[in-house]
């Protein structure tokens, strides 16, 4: 399982997993927050896409 190299507002290191997007290609990891890392791709619940806005298109990165 992929880990997210991006880094949180507090300088901590983002460890949530990666996803692709099944409609657009972007990647990135999900948090409920709308800014919870600089890596984010996916956003609430259910996850949807920060490029495209599709909702449940998320698959997890090996």
């Amino acid at each position: 399982m992929a880990d997210c190299k991006g880094k949180h507002k507090n300088s901590s290191k983002c460890s949530y997993s990666v996803y692709r997007c099944k409609a657009c290609g972007n990647q990135g990891c999900h948090s409920l927050d709308t800014e919870g890392c600089t890596n984010q791709g996916f956003k609430g619940a259910p996850p949807v896409c920060k490029k495209c806005g599709k909702s449940g298109q998320n698959q997890k990165i090996p």
